[in-house]
């Protein structure tokens, strides 16, 4: 079964010179304790000061701590101890500090750009503005910054950001894990001009690569230029471990790549991306010519056995046939050596990628920590609308449901709603939002969505109606407005459960075959995107609760629930879906939205745990089963579906 992980780049470094010169290699090994050197009460080039600057020259020295920082394939990779910025410093402007490592022996370089690459392990971030605690300095006699590093809070992970030198962060990265690793290239560009040049920032860039080969968070504004002067680190309420500093003036100098060497500029695919399982040829781009070396390049299924390429070589790019499986993981693998220019020669190159279906959208196996909140994580956000971020995120569960013959059956974690540790109470409600599709869906073709899901409520008790469930819209900012359409409820009396399906506030009439609170039931949720506005032609909503998966839709059709409300609202443009958090007890598990009920349910032989087999009981207590029964038609060859009053086609379009 397909399984989405963190990929990362393995590499194994060729034998090339790796001792190419740089301005300064810092791995920190001083005595424990104060990273600035006592008495430095004036500048010393080749030492950490405090700041010059009075403002910023307050609080204490960051520490030196005797461990140190790993980061594969990275040239100071273990290398020496670290210096630790404590949060607890520079919490407020009372005591913050920046230490400075000057570096004023280079002269006149108004041409020459600066690199400085090292490792960091985030610890804590302040707050989600975000508070900075790398610099470039350019002054000896104050402080002029020109490059500023920011560390911002992101639910349970962080994120950087970066500025030239206003406190207004104009690019950010993707969430960091809180005590993961991350390789950080800061370059200060030089542009020919007044007030333009450019800072460069790299976050965990591919290593044995071109910098052209890598996407940077770009900042440039009209602040004065400068000379870079010197490194600070500055403690300003983060909590972080800086280790394997290198400054110089090129690429491969501060990475520890031989200058001739053989670089990596772009490759089909990318590392960690997605390619069409249609592809029939992978290409890499190289910063020279290249010709055959020694070595076998090699195509691996995950899991599977290794099938050796034939490269054809082409001046700078490297063509390699090969026959992919839709979903599946892979790994290409270039040996170092199997590639070379004269005496140039590549180290290692390990690239991991996955096999997309085009018509699946997203699979969610909840693959985060035990425990932690899930907004933050992946895709996942609290809801814009301020009225539904009641309590706290839902929390990521550390087992996974099973429904028999499910794709997704028994795969990774879960999303665990808990109204008690989430201080769920009264009219508290809070949604938890994934966004599914950065565009707006096709009106004409694929516009229909599939989202199936695994729930189970064994843990929750009676309810005359909680909803679970919706396809949603997220408003432009905190505090507006959502919209929210095919909205699922679930009432449950007497150990027993039924589900039900409205477009929007409309009350739910018809209700599913009742089904065991203890079994994990399966929701198959269908979405018809008909247009994006409210005044537009209205989109509609279906609901089938434990399908047969081994059957098509159509074969399924008496288990098909029609929302209320499905002529009425015009359309809106839902790319994501959400859980609802009001006082409920609920685990879900293995989410799945494409674009066909078959990619959608994924059928597999294997059993994959009990799954939820429908009650078929008509009433529970007090919850009553209003199920509409179903009649097939064949019409002019077309089979229809007849459901009290109205007619449906197979795959839920009305007729009449």
């Amino acid at each position: 079964m397909k399984k989405f992980f963190t990929l990362f780049l393995s590499l194994a470094f060729a034998a090339v010179n790796l001792h190419a010169e740089v301005w300064l290699e810092e791995n920190f090994n001083y005595p424990d304790g104060d990273l600035e050197q006592a008495g430095n009460d004036s500048l010393v080039v080749g030492k950490w000061m405090q700041s010059l600057k009075p403002a910023d020259s307050l609080g204490v020295s960051p520490q030196v701590a005797a461990r140190n920082l790993t980061y594969p394939g990275y040239i100071a990779s273990e290398q020496g101890k670290v210096a630790v910025l404590d949060p607890k410093v520079g919490d407020d402007g009372t005591s913050q500090r920046i230490s400075v490592y000057y570096l004023d022996t280079l002269g006149a370089r108004d041409t020459v750009s600066m690199y400085a690459a090292f490792l960091m392990k985030p610890l804590s971030a302040k707050n989600t503005s975000g508070r900075d605690f790398v610099i470039w300095e350019g002054s000896v006699a104050s402080s002029m910054c020109r490059g500023r590093l920011f560390l911002a809070k992101d639910g349970s992970a962080v994120k950087i950001g970066v500025s030239k030198n206003s406190s207004t962060i104009s690019a950010w990265s993707q969430t960091l894990e809180i005590g993961s690793t991350n390789l950080i290239v800061m370059k200060y560009e030089v542009v020919e001009g007044a007030s333009n040049d450019i800072i460069k920032v790299f976050v965990n860039p591919t290593l044995n690569t071109a910098e052209s080969a890598n996407t940077p968070l770009v900042t440039a504004d009209n602040a004065t230029d400068m000379l870079v002067k010197g490194f600070g680190l500055r403690q300003r309420g983060n909590g972080v471990e800086i280790g394997g500093l290198r400054i110089g003036t090129s690429w491969e100098d501060v990475l520890g790549m031989a200058a001739d060497g053989l670089l990596l500029e772009s490759s089909e695919p990318a590392q960690g991306s997605y390619v069409a399982p249609d592809t029939k040829a992978l290409t890499l781009t190289f910063n020279k010519e290249v010709s055959l070396g020694e070595g076998a390049i090699t195509l691996t299924e995950i899991g599977g056995e290794g099938v050796v390429l034939e490269p054809a070589v082409s001046g700078k790019v490297v063509t390699l046939p090969v026959e992919l499986a839709a979903e599946k993981e892979y790994r290409l693998s270039v040996p170092a050596g199997a590639l070379v220019n004269g005496e140039a020669k590549n180290v290692a190159i390990d690239i991991d990628f996955n096999t997309k279906n085009p018509n699946i959208y997203m699979v969610e196996d909840f693959l985060y920590t035990p425990g932690t909140a899930l907004e933050g994580q992946g895709t996942w956000a609290v809801s814009t609308a301020t009225a539904d971020q009641g309590g706290k995120s839902p929390l990521v569960g550390d087992s996974a449901l099973t429904y028999a013959h499910y794709g997704c059956s028994g795969d990774g974690l879960s999303l665990v709603l808990d109204s008690v540790q989430q201080e769920i109470s009264g009219d508290l409600k809070r949604n938890t939002v994934m966004i599914f599709s950065d565009d707006a869906l096709p009106k004409e073709e694929d516009n229909v969505v599939y989202t199936a899901f695994m729930i189970n409520l064994s843990e929750m008790n009676s309810t005359s109606g909680k909803e679970i469930f919706s396809y949603i819209k997220q408003g432009a900012q905190d505090g507006a407005n959502t919209t929210m359409r095919g909205r699922v409820q679930v009432k449950i009396a007497k150990d027993k459960m039924v589900f039900g399906i409205k477009k929007n506030s409309q009350e739910i009439t018809q209700w599913s075959d009742s089904v065991e609170k203890a079994n994990t039931a399966l929701l198959v949720v269908k979405y018809i995107n008909k247009s994006t506005s409210s005044s537009g032609e209205a989109d509609e909503f279906y609901l089938y609760v434990n399908p047969d998966l081994s059957k098509t839709e159509a074969e399924n059709s008496a288990l098909m629930q029609v929302a209320d409300g499905n002529e009425a609202d015009g359309g809106a443009d839902l790319r994501g879906i959400c859980f609802r958090q009001m006082k409920l007890m609920a685990t879900v598990g293995g989410i799945r939205i494409a674009k066909t009920w078959e990619d959608a349910l994924s059928y597999t032989e294997e059993e994959g745990g009990e799954g939820g087999e429908g009650g078929g009981e008509e009433a529970i207590g007090n919850v009553q089963s209003s199920k509409v029964q179903s009649t097939k038609v064949l019409r002019d060859g077309q089979l229809l579906i007849i459901r009290g009053e109205k007619v449906y086609t197979v795959t839920g379009q009305q007729i009449q």
